[in-house]
């Protein structure tokens, strides 16, 4: 298995890290090493997370992977492949999911 970022999940983990970094470089750093570590261990279970519900009807079925319980990696899985779609902040609308994933 290999991992494959998209440009909205960079994106989306320099906007996590920079909002964090505003109050503190430490709480940044620890969650951005938490959210790669998670990420990680999709290379030895890749179907760990569970199946995306707002995203049910797409052409590919996406996962998400729930860290801290805050953040949610949205994912997909193609043959040897793991692609990072987006880091969604669970706190957010989740309704805005769906909207900002047909971007």
């Amino acid at each position: 298995m290999k991992l494959y970022y998209s440009s909205k999940a960079v994106q989306s983990l320099h906007h996590i890290y920079a909002f964090l970094n505003q109050k503190s470089n430490r709480a940044a750093v620890i969650m951005h090493n938490e959210i790669l570590d998670e990420i990680d261990k999709l290379l030895l279970f890749p179907q760990m997370g569970s199946i995306e519900s707002e995203l049910k009807n797409e052409t590919w079925e996406y996962r998400s992977l729930i860290v801290n319980r805050i953040y949610k990696v949205i994912y997909r899985i193609e043959k040897q492949k793991i692609y990072i779609v987006n880091i969604w902040d669970c706190r957010r609308n989740p309704l805005k999911l769906r909207r900002d994933f047909l971007k």
